[in-house]
């Protein structure tokens, strides 16, 4: 037995033979030692795990320890300790796995690598033996070069000699001739000429020059003839002509092509990078080799030149390394990214115990706590779940923020039993569809074929969704525990279970076998759908833009991915040389094209996201608002617990407001400018701030009407407050709040007679500490009152109403919510109607919506729940909803044990559309949470004052009531009685000076007492013993209701008051009236009575119920004293309804204990030892059981102890 169950004390008292017959043995919890020692020998067969040192095994019962109590069962334990290794050993086999899968990929690339180096390293061996040929090559050219050079050259000598040699021998040759005419010519005219002196000169000189010549050019004497000259240059050149005919053969057998090659090749080849070939360069090249192919054969090339044939190799060579070279790029690349991937999960299996260690406590311990408390990183969700994974999941109807993310991967995760509570419907709807590929079946635990679904689950392999669990049956503890045997147990059997209700009460033992997963819906993702659904209205095609981009992104994403995968696996099932896969190489430029092309369009995404962001960003504060908006109204269910309303309505209404029509905001602002001291906001923003603040002001007006019709009158100012508040926490500056409400703590000195000596004259002495208390909080604000100027003042402290009437001087020093401070310190008898003022203020005119009226219906069933009446209303239910009949249910508060039931059959029906159901029920806190959230809750009070109390009284009466037997005291008896009843019932407003506590007076007593007169004065002659009426109405009527000494003698009181015959005196004048200027009517007219209660004020005066006429004071101190009160329960945290939490009582008891001390440090410490008083410090309202007590001074003349919250102050 699970001794922290709630019900393990009445079970034992239930079963006496328990203590008898048993010996019970105490095992709460495991021992440390042992704690320790699980894992090491939990994990002690897998060989897997990485490290099983002292170090990190100890981390398994660090993590355990850290938890509270009630999560940290040793059965969590073993089952952390399992979350471990399954997710140790998926993660380590997925990264072994894929590191082989893309070691696979990388051996293929090494196997091209080598290819290349194999051609690379051809290529350079060609390229040797290319630079030998071309070396030769250079020689034999530059031979040819030289040869033909000098040939030229002496070939140029010989005909330059010969052109010389010609061109003397003509001149010789005229020399010659002329000298021979001019000696025939002499000879025979003149002879004796010869002997002139010129002709003798002439002679003399030619004989002198020719002993001169023959004297210094001894070979000249044997110079031989021109003729002969002639021969010898000629048989020169024809010496010369071979060598040149031959240098021109040798180069012309030379292709011009080759030469001109050989000569344009500035750089030597080794210079020469096959990766800088350009594709139009190597299609040029190759057209070049295909269109001259003959030239570029080894054996043509040869005899071309000797140095052609290796160039021509070296060429081909580089165009085939070239056109490797293009295919092996993208292969490169991949293999430095496959590289890399494998190094880094090399790494991974390093950090994978930790991070699994880790995600195990996560997924064991973290499922139902709230979003603050997990703060789990990207990081985390990356190990646990893929971002393909996520993506296909917000695919399938998961919600995008980040905590249904979390609780996705924990529901796929855990090997227990998920059970998720979604009071959304949105989780459980995700979980059908992602669920849908295989045999699923949704069911109830209500439904009569459950046992059968369940067992046919269990047998076949199904998975099984079981909604609506509140409590889980008995017949699941063996499936959820593992208490299982082997015969017809499919191992492929899933479970899992789904409730709407928020708060499910499951039993501690039952934690230990389900992991609760926590759909409840938080702040961030409420904002999220709340601005995406403002958006539909306002921006629809901004919003549709959005959800196409997220959509388009989250597919190529999703493609990018499957093309990684579609790469590896044809890397990994390639066979021989992957550089002759031309399949694979166009499918690897294929994914790399198109994964290039989705990384641009994701970037262009991103950049278009980031714009509609922006734009989108304008209504956020909207959507924040709103948001905030509908946890101010969760918190209503800590003061009742019928307050409870649905996401889906408060969307609902959401809905309605964004539909309502733009108006003018000038209103709204001119209400702003009233509460603000200095106005924050402005009439001249932008059209889509206006459009906000409209909204934001019809979304308040549509709550609080919807929500008000929900509350108790006495409820209503503290939810405005706390609307006001929760909205607008700019109205309140730091610590005023905590003023107010009683929760601030300071040190007050408790010196009576200081605090009496600093008090202003004019302010009642009883407020001295209130009035210290504010000083010290906010000096600043004290100083500006001024309050010692009783000249300011004055016209406040004396004024009925001084809420409304401040110094005027305050007007712009004073914020509204300090004003209310100011009031709550000095005249708290006008507080109640200062927080109404402040609250109207604050929120403006709001509409109250009205309830429509109902149309007749005929066709109407009303069943009164009680014993037995179960199985009658199911089965009207099930009529009425097929039928489209109407159905009203009463008194559901007395069967709340049956309301789930109710519950279930409803969410069961396919009603018609005509049909309603209709559910009464007085306030109850075990009232079922779904059906208050499922339903539209009004509160239906009798109207405050005697006047209305009177109209209801004698709406109920008929005219023949009243005129039966035409008897005048009979009708006035009516009367007082109908008064009378009026006025012990409106005296409750007044506790305790009308009443000591709420007395439950109803109709049913004025029922009775009126069946008591009508019988007693058809028995009668007309006139009644009025010791009689005052015996059965105080004894056996409205006295049976009342159980204190003095409200008796009250009661007693009224009825000698008013039934005698001074009041009651029929046709004669009454000597004593019920209240001033009330007459009795004297006929048994029922228009008269109704006329008399018209002329009524409604307003209520004190004198009607004899009290004095300041008690108004006195009920407005006591009334707001309660909305503080109320407030101070909607600030508790929700969690400390529910469970005693430690710490935090002790870091907000800390403080008072420290100022308790400091007040008592110079105090005997027998000083309040005269009288003691015991009084509560934790009280359980739900087990009404007080669970500590602390001893404190009782109340005397001088010293009374005032409670504020968690502080205790000495006050006069």
């Amino acid at each position: 037995m699970d001794s922290s169950n709630p019900e393990f004390i009445a079970r034992c008292e239930s079963n006496p033979a328990l203590y008898k017959q048993c010996t019970v043995l105490w095992d709460e919890t495991w021992s440390s030692e042992t704690l320790l020692m699980i894992p090491d020998l939990f994990l002690e067969d897998d060989e897997k795990t990485v490290s099983k040192s002292p170090d990190f095994l100890q981390k398994f019962l660090a993590i355990h320890d850290s938890l509270p109590e009630y999560l940290a069962s040793p059965r969590r334990y073993l089952e952390f300790l399992k979350n471990y290794q399954r997710i140790f050993n998926e993660k380590r086999n997925g990264v072994i796995q894929r590191q082989s899968h893309l070691q696979a990929g990388v051996s293929k690339l090494n196997e091209a690598k080598e290819v290349v180096k194999e051609l690379e390293a051809e290529a350079a061996v060609k390229e040797v033996v290319l630079n030998e040929k071309q070396s030769e090559a250079n020689k034999a050219l530059q031979l040819i070069t030289d040869t033909m050079t000098n040939a030229n050259e002496h070939k140029t000598e010989m005909e330059r000699l010969k052109e010389q040699t010609v061109k003397e021998n003509e001149n010789i040759a005229q020399s010659i001739n002329t000298l021979s005419v001019s000696s025939n010519v002499n000879s025979k005219t003149e002879p004796s000429s010869m002997n002139t002196p010129s002709v003798t000169s002439s002679i003399n000189t030619l004989s002198v020059s020719s002993n001169v010549n023959t004297k210094t050019e001894p070979s000249r004497m044997n110079t031989p003839s021109v003729t002969s000259i002639e021969k010898d240059i000629d048989k020169e050149l024809a010496e010369i002509e071979p060598l040149v005919r031959e240098a021109k053969e040798a180069v012309g057998n030379i292709k011009q092509e080759a030469l001109t090659e050989i000569r344009s090749l500035r750089a030597p080849p080794r210079n020469f990078d096959p990766r800088n070939v350009t594709g139009d360069d190597r299609k040029a090249v190759e057209t070049l080799l295909k269109n001259k192919a003959n030239s570029f054969e080894p054996a043509v090339a040869k005899r071309a030149s000797a140095a052609a044939a290796p160039l021509a190799a070296w060429v081909k060579a580089n165009v085939k390394f070239s056109y490797v070279l293009i295919k092996v790029k993208p292969l490169e690349e991949e293999q430095n990214t496959l590289q890399k991937l494998v190094s880094e999960l090399s790494q991974s299996l390093e950090t994978i115990p930790n991070e699994a260690a880790l995600a195990a406590a996560f997924i064991t311990y973290l499922s139902n706590a709230p979003e603050d408390v997990r703060k789990v990183n990207n990081g985390s969700l990356e190990f646990l779940g893929t971002e393909r994974e996520q993506l296909q999941w917000k695919n399938e109807g998961l919600p995008s923020d980040q905590l249904s993310i979390e609780n996705a991967i924990v529901i796929l995760q855990t090997n227990q039993c998920a059970f998720l509570v979604d009071p959304s419907s949105q989780a459980t709807q995700w979980l059908q569809e992602h669920l849908k590929g295989s045999t699923v079946e949704v069911t109830n635990q209500q439904d009569p074929k459950f046992g059968t679904t369940l067992e046919l689950a269990v047998r076949f392999g199904k998975t099984l969704i079981i909604q609506e669990i509140d409590q889980i049956e008995p017949i699941l503890y063996p499936l959820l525990r593992g208490d299982l045997i082997s015969q017809d147990y499919n191992p492929s059997f899933k479970l899992y279970l789904a409730t709407r209700n928020p708060q499910p009460e499951l039993p501690p033992d039952t934690f230990g076998v389900v992991t609760s997963v926590n759909f409840t819906t938080t702040r961030a993702g409420l904002t999220g759908q709340l601005l995406a659904a403002t958006l539909q209205v306002e921006k629809p095609d901004l919003e549709v833009r959005r959800t196409e981009l997220l959509r388009q992104e989250e597919d190529l994403r999703v493609q990018l991915v499957n093309l990684e995968e579609q790469l590896l696996i044809s890397l990994a099932e390639s066979s021989g040389n992957i550089l002759e896969n031309k399949t694979l190489l166009e499918s690897l430029e294929q994914a790399k094209s198109s994964s290039a092309t989705i990384e641009s369009s994701l970037k262009e995404f991103v950049s278009l996201q980031e714009s509609l962001e922006t734009e989108r960003k304008s209504y956020l504060p909207l959507a924040q608002a709103a948001s905030n908006l509908y946890f101010v109204i969760l918190d209503l269910s800590k003061q009742n617990n019928m307050y409870r309303f649905s996401l889906t309505t408060y969307l609902n209404l959401f809905h309605k407001a964004m539909k309502s029509p733009v108006v003018n905001i000038s209103s709204f602002l001119l209400l702003l400018s009233i509460i603000y001291t200095v106005v924050n906001i402005s009439s001249d923003g932008s059209g889509t701030e206006n459009r906000i603040q409209s909204l934001q002001r019809t979304l308040i007006d549509l709550v609080f009407s919807y929500i008000s019709r929900s509350l108790f009158k006495s409820d209503r100012l503290m939810f405005a407050l706390h609307l006001v508040h929760g909205m607008y926490p700019e109205l309140f500056k730091e610590k005023e709040w905590d003023l107010f409400t009683g929760t601030v703590v300071t040190d007050v000195k408790a010196d009576q007679a200081e605090i009496k000596a600093s008090l202003p004259k004019w302010i009642d002495e009883e407020r001295g500490y209130a009035v210290a208390l504010l000083r010290q909080t906010f000096p600043e604000l004290y100083k500006s009152l001024t309050l010692e100027d009783s000249s300011v003042w004055s016209g406040f402290a004396n004024s009925s109403h001084c809420e409304v009437d401040f110094p005027v001087q305050m007007n712009n020093k004073l914020t509204q919510f300090q004003k209310l401070l100011v009031v709550q310190a000095i005249r708290p008898d006008r507080l109640q109607s200062a927080l109404m003022n402040f609250a109207s203020k604050a929120l403006g005119k709001l509409k109250l919506v009205g309830i429509l009226r109902l149309r007749n219906k005929n066709k109407i069933g009303l069943v009164a729940m009680g014993q037995g009446q179960s199985e009658i209303a199911l089965s009207k239910l099930r009529e009425s909803a097929q039928s489209g009949h109407w159905l009203c249910l009463k008194n559901l508060h007395l069967v709340t044990i049956w309301l789930p039931l109710l519950e279930k059959a409803l969410n069961s029906l396919q009603p018609h559309e005509e049909f309603r159901l209709w559910l009464t029920a007085e306030p109850h806190p075990k009232f079922t949470p779904i059906l208050l959230q499922s339903s539209l809750k009004i509160t239906y009070e009798a109207p405050a004052g005697i006047k209305k109390n009177l109209q209801r009284t004698y709406d109920s009466w008929s005219p023949e009531l009243i005129a039966r037997g035409n008897n005048v005291n009979k009708g006035q008896s009516l009367f007082v009685l109908a008064w009378f009843h009026a006025v012990v019932q409106e005296r409750r407003t007044y506790i305790p000076q009308g009443w000591s506590k709420f007395y439950e007076f109803s109709l049913a007593d004025l029922k009775a007492g009126a069946d008591i007169l009508d019988r007693l004065y058809s028995n009668s002659d007309g006139e009644l013993k009025w010791n009689t009426i005052h015996g059965l109405f105080e004894n056996a009527i409205y006295g049976g209701r009342v159980d204190n000494v003095w409200d008796g003698r009250v009661l007693t009181a009224y009825l000698e008051l008013f039934f005698n015959n001074e009041v009651i005196a029929g046709k004669r004048p009454a000597a004593t009236h019920l209240a001033p200027n009330i007459n009795i009517p004297t006929t048994v007219n029922y228009q008269d009575y109704t006329q008399l209660i018209s002329s009524l004020p409604d307003d209520d005066e004190p004198v009607y119920f004899g009290l004095p006429a300041n008690i108004e004071r006195s009920w407005q101190r006591i009334a707001s004293s309660q909305v503080i009160s109320q407030l101070k329960v909607l600030m508790r945290s929700a969690e400390l309804a529910y469970r005693f939490d430690r710490e935090q009582w002790h870091e907000q008891l800390t403080p008072v204990l420290n100022l308790w001390k400091k007040l008592h440090q110079n105090q005997k410490a027998n000083m309040f030892r005269e009288e003691l008083l015991t009084v509560p410090v934790y009280y359980s309202e739900e087990r009404e059981q007080v669970i500590g007590t602390v001893d404190l001074p009782s109340s005397s003349q001088h010293h009374q102890w005032r409670q504020a919250g968690v502080a205790l102050f000495l006050t006069t």
